[in-house]
Order: C-alpha cells, then structure tokens, then sequence
C-alpha cells in the first residue's frame, strides 16, 4: 500500500504544476482497494492506514492456530481446478478463494493436501502452475 498511496500523491501532480488534481477514475484489487478508495478521496490517509492495520490484524486472527496457507495457480482452467479441490476433500480444506483474474486463480487451505510436490498436485498442476 505505501506504494500505491506514494504513486498516488505523485499522480496528483501529474503535470508539475503543483496543484493536485482527483482521479477521474480509482480501482484496485485486493489491498489496492484501499487505495483506491483513498486516491478518490473517500478515506482520508490516516484512515486508510488504520483500515489496513485492521485488516492485517483481522486476518491474522481468523488464521491463529491453523496450519494453512494460499497460492496463485497460473494457467488452469477454473473447472479443472475446482475438480481438483473437491478430490483433495478426504485430505483436508483446499478451496479456491481468489479470482484474480483469467489465467490466475487462489487457491487457500490447510497445508497438507496441496502444498510441495505432492501426489495430489503433481495429478492437476500444469508445469509452472504453482510455486
């Protein structure tokens, strides 16, 4: 986020001029959100810190005491991915959690089933899919 703010204030003065012109149009993805909603001018800085301070913290909570992680899986198809998820279920939580965008997906959930170079990735992860 600092970066994205830090580009935004220079963006403001794109022209040099000194003065700071709004954004006609704001979007983000993600953390970017926040962003956005700052360069727009919705939230002021300080409350878009303490917002993404509270973000981080809640998403920390949520995940206390849970073995899990997430990866971006480039290049698969969403229903492949998905058959894949649901065989994993006798493992463990696998579900795909981010649409990125096409040709990249999340997918979250505890450790065991999906992460390494197991079995059950080596069955569906194109090479390159998945870190």
């Amino acid at each position: 986020m600092k970066l994205s703010v830090g580009g935004d204030i220079v963006a403001h003065d794109a022209d040099g001029d000194g003065v700071q012109h709004p954004p006609q149009l704001a979007a983000g993805l993600s953390l970017g959100e926040y962003s956005a909603l700052y360069a727009a001018g919705v939230f002021s800085r300080g409350t878009v810190i303490s917002t993404v301070a509270l973000r981080g913290r809640a998403m920390e909570e949520a995940a206390a005491g849970l073995d899990c992680s997430m990866t971006a899986v480039l290049g698969l198809e969403r229903k492949k991915l998905q058959e894949a998820c649901d065989g994993a279920a006798e493992l463990g939580v696998v579900q795909i959690c981010n649409y990125n965008c096409p040709g990249q997906l999340v997918i979250g959930g505890e450790k065991p089933p999906w992460t390494g170079r197991g079995s059950w990735r080596k069955s569906w992860a194109p090479s390159g899919a998945c870190p």
